[in-house]
């Protein structure tokens, strides 16, 4: 997932929160703000326990989009979903991340970590300003990422578990 270009979204609010202080579908509080993973990215705002559901997928939020659908849609529409959703190979389609998770960059040691379909968990204990990140190849398996976007977040860049 790679976010628009920084300097468009470094003006956002430093909380998107919704209604009542609750981000949708990440069930944790969160915020957006300069990644040091890569360009934009999504924080803790409260501390979150190694084990706990931190996000889960949300069908009136989250549009899953199928390769029939995409195939039928103008081409800025295909190139923006192909751009800013990811195919999910278990949902067998693109996936429009409808809240705060679409900033979720990618790091090799990620703190939250996608066990089932639909359901990520804190794969450590995460601080509350603490960037939270997954891994993309344990949804998108044939992802190439850039050397710039490999690394580790849990707790710190390059922590062992």
């Amino acid at each position: 997932m790679d976010p628009a270009p920084a300097a468009a979204l470094c003006s956002v609010a430093p909380s998107t929160r919704g209604p009542l202080g609750v981000n949708f579908q990440i069930l944790i509080d969160t915020y957006v703000g300069p990644s040091a993973i890569e360009g934009v990215g999504v924080f803790a705002g409260e501390a979150v326990n190694a084990g706990q559901l931190v996000w889960t997928y949300n069908p009136v939020l989250d549009r899953l989009v199928t390769p029939m659908e995409l195939s039928q849609l103008p081409a800025a529409q295909q190139a923006f979903l192909q751009r800013y959703a990811y195919f999910d190979v278990a949902m067998g389609g693109y996936l429009l991340d409808g809240d705060n998770a679409r900033f979720l960059n990618h790091a090799t040691r990620a703190n939250i970590e996608f066990r089932e379909d639909t359901h990520g968990y804190a794969a450590c204990d995460i601080a509350a300003g603490e960037e939270l990140s997954c891994d993309y190849t344990l949804f998108m398996p044939e992802v190439v990422m850039l050397p710039s976007r490999l690394g580790g977040v849990c707790g710190q860049l390059d922590r062992p578990f």
